[in-house]
């Protein structure tokens, strides 16, 4: 394989799992304001939509 489809491959995988990544995130915070959980924080109210049991 040579370099230059090594870095590409790198390059899109990174793109994506980043995309979904940061899709998944808005999307918990989103969730959370639906559910009435205003903060200015929304790294304490994403658990509170996570399922229980979940390691949130």
């Amino acid at each position: 394989m040579s370099a230059r489809a090594t870095g590409l491959a790198a390059g899109g995988g990174l793109f994506l799992s980043t995309t979904v990544f940061m899709s998944v995130g808005a999307a918990s915070v989103g969730a959370a304001a639906a559910a009435g959980l205003d903060s200015d924080n929304p790294s304490r109210t994403t658990p509170a939509c996570c399922p229980a049991g979940w390691p949130c």
